[in-house]
């Protein structure tokens, strides 16, 4: 789950330094669901969320060898991207498989946040929930490619005075920026929960970092009302 984590950020970063707004934020919506959902099984005091996880596993290949084309399956197999897990199974069976995804990504988050902490840190108190709309819901429009998605375009005004059809160039500085702050919670949950290994204090002074940075892009004013809105 980190190595897919860590190539999301790595691809989000690439696309944000060039610039390239609508793939980024579309790569942002699935980092915040990324570490969403890694969070809500980090936090949990028992493996049931996990099994859950994993078992979801085998109703998606059910799913999969019943809806894939013949020949899909087939060069799917060779490729070795598919289980040589073939057994039938009942409806009611497949149901408790998928019990992972019985619960929704919002009813999730806001479980997650009222979780206790993975330790008594100044990150493990950090919430996700506030987030939800501004990320999840609002760029979920890149990924469905709706008309909102294209409403985000303007003409900007290059330094040599030509207008460019672009996103607003302040977006990038924003994505890196929630970008940042899911990979310090991820990194400190896996490591915390995961590795057992005290890092505490380097990941909270990342945060203050972090927090040093929102003030300088986005202004203390705003900085305060993400802090209230959060609970912090």
């Amino acid at each position: 789950m980190i190595y897919v984590a860590e190539a999301t950020s790595l691809a989000l970063r690439l696309n944000a330094s060039w610039a390239l707004s609508h793939p980024a934020l579309s790569l942002l919506r699935d980092r915040y669901e990324q570490v969403v959902r890694f969070s809500w099984l980090a936090k949990q005091d028992d493996n049931e969320q996990m099994r859950r996880y994993v078992a979801a596993y085998l109703a998606k290949v059910v799913k999969l060898r019943k809806l894939l084309p013949k020949r899909a399956k087939e060069e799917l197999e060779k490729m070795r991207w598919t289980s040589d897990f073939v057994e039938e199974f009942s409806k009611d069976e497949l149901n408790i498989l998928n019990q992972w995804n019985s619960l929704d990504l919002k009813s999730m988050v806001e479980k997650r946040d009222k979780l206790p902490p993975v330790s008594d840190c100044e990150v493990g108190r950090e919430t996700l929930s506030s987030l939800y709309v501004s990320i999840y819901t609002q760029f979920s429009s890149v990924t469905h490619y709706d008309m909102y998605s294209m409403g985000i375009l303007g003409l900007h005004k290059a330094p040599n005075g030509q207008l460019v059809l672009a996103a607003d160039p302040h977006l990038p500085s924003m994505i890196n920026l929630h970008n940042s702050l899911f990979d310090i919670i991820q990194c400190y949950e896996v490591t915390r929960r995961f590795l057992g290994k005290d890092f505490d204090g380097r990941y909270s002074t990342l945060l203050i970092e972090w927090r040093t940075y929102v003030d300088r892009v986005i202004g203390r004013s705003a900085s305060d009302a993400t802090e209230d809105q959060s609970g912090r």
